[in-house]
């Protein structure tokens, strides 16, 4: 299963692993899906984490040297939504999402409404389908075959289930 983990996502899962968006961080590393970036991704990223706010400008450069060799990069290709009701800002995370077959995964709640553009769902989703049980995730990987079973609808126009996309 091939994942773009959303920004806010990657940078809510190092400032709070015991969290949803933590606890994808760590079954990505175990090796329970594949994680896509870009080099538009990256450099959000990267001015994130410069942020004083966020406070891990000193670990930017491993923390990005370990996303780019534990994750499949994918070439930025030119907006095919441009018109679409979100940040204008964010229209790149769709369009590697959709060029790359993989599921967006936002904190963003109008990224989440477009899920009939994109398979798009929130942390704690990715997290339910993962494991059949959402408050013990210690053996998510080996319950990901489990994941057949879960019919979670994430298109509902076209009836198109989590199972069937990740199949």
């Amino acid at each position: 299963m091939r994942v773009v983990l959303d920004t806010n996502v990657i940078v809510s899962g190092l400032l709070t692993p015991q969290g949803a968006p933590g606890q994808l961080l760590r079954l990505h590393a175990e090796g329970a899906f594949e994680m896509v970036l870009s080099p538009l991704l990256l450099e959000e990223l990267s001015g994130v984490l410069e942020r004083p706010h966020v406070m891990l400008l000193h670990e930017r450069d491993l923390i990005l040297g370990h996303l780019r060799s534990e994750a499949t990069i994918v070439v930025d290709q030119a907006a095919r939504h441009p018109s679409l009701p979100t940040d204008p800002d964010d229209v790149y995370l769709l369009d590697l999402a959709v060029n790359s077959a993989a599921i967006l995964v936002s904190g963003d709640r109008a990224l989440q409404r477009l899920a009939a553009t994109a398979l798009v769902l929130s942390p704690r989703a990715l997290l339910e389908a993962l494991s059949p049980d959402p408050e013990n995730f210690e053996d998510a990987p080996e319950s990901m075959a489990g994941l057949g079973h879960v019919p979670i609808v994430v298109d509902r126009a076209r009836q198109t289930t989590l199972r069937e996309v990740a199949g």
